[in-house]
């Protein structure tokens, strides 16, 4: 029979493992996008908007499932240790801490402590419905800024290159919203 804290534990462990697979799998996809990107500049060819929303969620995946991931490992080991429980709200606090500390991608000041809580949400979340529409919202709100920072950290910076992939993914955002 299982104690309530050993039930805790595997229902921790269980998310650990799917966490840790989401990041390997984002891991990948972020490398690969961002060579498709860089090579579709290098042609001084436009991205197709969903291949750009799929550089801009698969960045913004692997950065928000990594820090998610080690949350939980600290987590995990925290209640192994000691004879203690953990609740959500203090998983919560304990990523968006996290985020704040470690998540460059954005303006910390810009997001709101609900869209916090929904970064929080859709990390430890098992609906990926729920988990796409998210990040299709946030990519729209925060579009401008993730290109930009990208485009930069591979070495495109041909600003009206930028700015036409920045319009044409906003537009096909909004159209598909």
């Amino acid at each position: 029979m299982c104690t309530d804290k050993e039930q805790e534990l595997a229902e921790l462990k269980h998310i650990q493992n799917i966490l840790e697979e989401r990041v390997l799998w984002y891991k990948k996809r972020q490398l690969e996008t961002k060579r498709a990107m860089k090579a579709k500049h290098r042609l001084s060819t436009l991205p197709d908007p969903v291949e750009t929303y799929t550089m801009l969620e698969a960045e913004l995946s692997y950065s928000i499932n990594r820090i998610g991931f080690e949350v939980l490992c600290n987590v995990i080991n925290r209640l192994a240790e000691q004879n203690s429980s953990f609740t959500k709200k203090q998983l919560s606090k304990e990523f968006i801490k996290q985020l704040l500390e470690k998540e460059e991608l954005f303006v910390k000041e810009q997001l709101s402590e609900a869209q916090y809580s929904k970064l929080f949400d859709v990390v430890f979340s098992l609906d990926e419905n729920y988990q796409r529409t998210v990040m299709a919202d946030f990519v729209l709100d925060f579009a401008e800024q993730l290109i930009t920072k990208i485009f930069r950290n591979i070495v495109i910076f041909d600003e009206s290159y930028t700015k036409e992939v920045i319009e044409r993914l906003v537009k096909h955002l909004k159209k598909n919203q």
